[in-house]
């Protein structure tokens, strides 16, 4: 009885503000999004979805999650004495299409800085990102995690990209937003130049060949 009154309860907070997270996330996507429909309330957290991210103003790009599992992680809540957040998202599509100006993405404004909650989230892709880039004719997959401290104004995480031709490139870093300090290591393994020509601008008088590799910090 406990939980079905607590899954209710949450689906009806839900529906109250939907609205306002739709907005909230809108803005600095600068694209305009839909949260979907409440999935219930499990073991891990409760779930929505799915979550589309339309075309924006300034681009096409498009973007849409499956499920979003949101919970509390105690072990790491009692061990920071703060709560914090699993974050777990399952079957992402990103379509990334290159406007006139070259742009893939067009963001909107950054909101205005306030004092963040004390809280810190542990973001994590349950299965591999599809990433499709238009219309070079790229596909890859991402995998991985970022933990964000929201209070701190730091965060974290590592991402892993494989990409066709077994070429692969892995991202990890950690830094901060308030007085910028970021610290990226990256590993290129296999990147064959010649498939990515067309990430380019046409006008870039550029001719990318050959096989890239090695480490970045």
């Amino acid at each position: 009885a406990l939980w079905f009154a607590a899954d209710r309860w949450m689906a009806s907070q839900f529906l109250r503000m939907q609205p306002d997270i739709e907005a909230q996330i809108s803005k600095p996507l600068g694209h305009p999004v839909s949260v979907g429909s409440y999935r219930g309330l499990g073991l891990q957290g409760f779930s929505v979805g799915p979550v589309q991210v339309r075309p924006g103003p300034l681009d096409q790009s498009t973007a849409e999650i499956q499920r979003i599992t949101i919970g509390i992680d105690v072990v790491a809540s009692l061990q920071r004495f703060k709560p914090v957040l699993s974050v777990r998202i399952r079957g992402t599509q990103l379509d990334l299409t290159r406007n006139d100006q070259g742009s893939y993405w067009v963001p909107g404004p950054f909101p205005e800085q306030g004092n963040p909650p004390r809280l810190d989230l542990l973001v994590r892709f349950t299965d591999p990102a599809r990433i499709r880039v238009v219309p070079a004719g790229v596909s890859l997959t991402a995998a991985g995690w970022s933990g964000i401290r929201l209070d701190e104004h730091r965060a974290d995480g590592s991402l892993s990209f494989v990409l066709p031709e077994r070429g692969r490139i892995t991202v990890k870093g950690r830094g901060r937003w308030v007085r910028p300090e970021f610290e990226l290591t990256t590993r290129l393994e296999r990147l064959q130049l010649a498939r990515y020509q067309g990430l380019l601008p046409s006008t870039l008088p550029l001719q990318m060949q050959g096989q890239l590799g090695g480490n970045l910090r």
